[in-house]
């Protein structure tokens, strides 16, 4: 039976409660809420100058309209223009003025709030962006601490496409929830609840009518909500497959190329492809079929204000009332009216993309959840228990498996001094590297102790122990660096002294100094401009520059020829006597 997948990557766990991660989205704003604030202070100024804008405009209206000849008054003044009554002392233009000041004075007032509205919607786009990048890159390093501190186990059962697109394509979902629902739907929450209070102290039955619609939007989107979620999450699941087809691709472009398989090669990533294609259509359809109905619906409603609107004015002017229902309240009634319908659609249209959004949130979370299988103890203070210097090495009955029921490793015993140099010899498949990975504690045992310096490895703190390690692994990796940077990958302030007699060592002085740029040649990606022996070399002088107590060879000259390969054990022989 194989071991149960790592949360994070298991499709079939049972879902996140939605309140959950909410409540975790909103906890990573409240981190930023710094950044938030000017966003929030942007957008309400906007929504300040939308209303301030459609009075004025509201107000030229009503003045124009009452400033034409009538028959019955053909020299109107500006004592007839009741538009004018309402305005707060201030701002109530001097009698002296004529209505062509007035009207002059309205049209500036409209310009001067137009060009404020688009240096504050102009800000809010900044300071919005602002907010959502410092929360995505918040999110993108935690995850990226999450994966260097988690286990191999949990590296053995992900493929790199599953990581890559919760690094990039999830957390891109995650952005999307931030910025519509923590700051766009809140504003347009907020708006919402000033233009109601606005718009029914201004006529209550029309403000019932251009609401009448939002019942029927918020169900539509809702039932969306709830039938596309898993959709989504088996679409972030379809681009993993996808990523990690065009990754190992790329990675083997050698081996694709020498066998002549590119057409294959193709043919599986077109698969992969087209499956993410096909069953991203779906969830456009489903889209398409919901987002019509919410701007249908918000056309119908325009229709309705205006014939509600011209009804109220011819009864208001049949009536006589004493405050009638004017040309320039219905304006600034359709224009609050529209913007109200805006902010209640954008909070339909954030229900729309909070399925996408969850289901990447919620991969997010389980990700950044995870625990390490191997980690240190609780109880175990700083510092730890291991002795300074080359420690002798003990296994005691050591038994382990990768999958239960299938041991790599039976009751394995035996003790390296210290100061020893040891091999471990056996058939392929044997344990050999399984054997060394214990030792660099990548997993624990399943049965027996391991212990250096008579210490359980369990007892000693990871950073500690593994500092004083120097790994070869049997397949080097380098970083597409410099020479330089890599030889000093485990010592960063290593001086050329010292990365030159460990190349020196390794017996990787010469073809280095062949290199173009010596020491500061960029040597591509997992070193493709050297030959194998040469990557190999060079991960060996890794190990020796940080001069480690212990030093781990796995298989590490397996790439070299046997003469190189005597002077590197040579030259290892020398270091090794000069340490004790």
């Amino acid at each position: 039976m194989p071991r149960p997948l790592p949360h994070a990557l298991d499709e079939n766990a049972p879902p996140t409660p939605l309140g959950t991660l909410l409540a975790r989205l909103a906890s990573l704003g409240w981190n930023h809420k710094r950044a938030a604030a000017p966003a929030l202070l942007a957008a309400t100024g906007a929504k300040v100058a939308v209303v301030a804008a459609a009075f004025t405009q509201g107000l030229a209206i009503d003045t124009i309209t009452q400033l034409a000849p009538k028959k019955d008054n053909p020299s109107p003044s500006l004592a007839d223009v009741t538009a004018l009554d309402p305005l707060p002392a201030f701002l109530a233009p001097p009698e002296s003025w004529t209505s062509t000041q007035i009207i002059l004075a309205l049209a500036i007032a409209v310009l001067a709030l137009g060009v404020l509205l688009g240096f504050l919607r102009y800000a809010q786009r900044v300071t919005d962006e602002h907010f959502a990048q410092a929360c995505l890159v918040d999110l993108r390093a935690r995850l990226y601490r999450t994966l260097q501190r988690l286990s191999f186990d949990f590296f053995d059962a992900a493929d790199s496409g599953q990581l890559i697109n919760r690094v990039t394509g999830d957390v891109h979902s995650v952005r999307m929830f931030i910025q519509g629902v923590m700051v766009r739907a809140l504003i347009a929450l907020v708006t919402a609840i000033v233009f109601f209070v606005i718009l029914f102290s201004i006529h209550p039955m029309l403000t019932l009518v251009a609401l009448a619609a939002f019942p029927a939007q918020a169900i539509v989107m809702a039932r969306y909500g709830r039938v596309t979620k898993p959709k989504f999450k088996k679409q972030a699941e379809l681009v993993d497959h996808l990523i990690h087809r065009f990754q190992e691709s790329i990675a083997g472009v050698r081996v694709i190329r020498s066998f002549g398989a590119e057409r294959a090669a193709i043919d599986r990533l077109n698969e992969s492809s087209a499956n993410a294609r096909d069953h991203r259509l779906k969830l456009a359809a489903d889209q398409a079929k919901a987002i019509p109905i919410v701007q249908a619906t918000g056309i119908f409603t325009s229709a309705l204000l205006l014939g509600f609107g011209v009804g109220a004015i011819l009864h208001d002017r049949a009536q006589d009332v004493a405050n009638p229902f004017t040309l320039g309240t219905l304006w600034i009634f359709f224009r609050l009216t529209r913007q109200l319908a805006g902010e209640l659609e954008s909070i339909v249209m954030v229900v729309a993309q909070a399925p996408e959004a969850m289901a990447g949130a919620e991969r997010v979370f389980k990700l950044l959840d995870e625990e390490p299988t191997i980690a240190d103890r609780s109880d175990l203070s700083d510092g730890g228990t291991a002795c300074h210097g080359a420690p002798s090495i003990t296994f005691t009955n050591v038994s382990f498996a990768y999958e239960p029921g299938s041991p790599v490793l039976t009751d394995v015993s035996f003790t390296a001094p210290a100061g020893s140099t040891i091999a471990i010899v056996g058939a392929t498949g044997s344990g050999k590297s399984t054997l060394l990975a214990l030792l660099c504690r990548f997993y624990d045992p399943d049965t027996g102790t391991i212990a250096a310096g008579g210490t359980d490895l369990r007892d000693i703190p990871l950073q500690e122990h593994r500092g004083r390690l120097g790994v070869v692994f049997q397949e080097p990796f380098l970083f597409s660096n410099t020479v330089t940077e890599n030889t000093a990958f485990a010592d960063p302030g290593a001086d050329t002294d010292r990365l030159t007699d460990a190349l020196r060592d390794a017996d990787a002085l010469e073809f280095v100094d062949d290199l173009d740029e010596g020491l500061d040649t960029v040597i591509g990606e997992r070193g493709v401009s050297l030959s194998g022996g040469q990557r190999q070399r060079l991960t060996i002088a890794r190990a020796l520059v940080k001069d480690p107590d212990i030093l781990i060879l796995d298989d590490a000259t397996g790439a070299v020829d046997p003469l190189t390969e005597a002077r590197i054990q040579t030259a290892l022989d020398t270091h090794r006597a000069a340490a004790n």
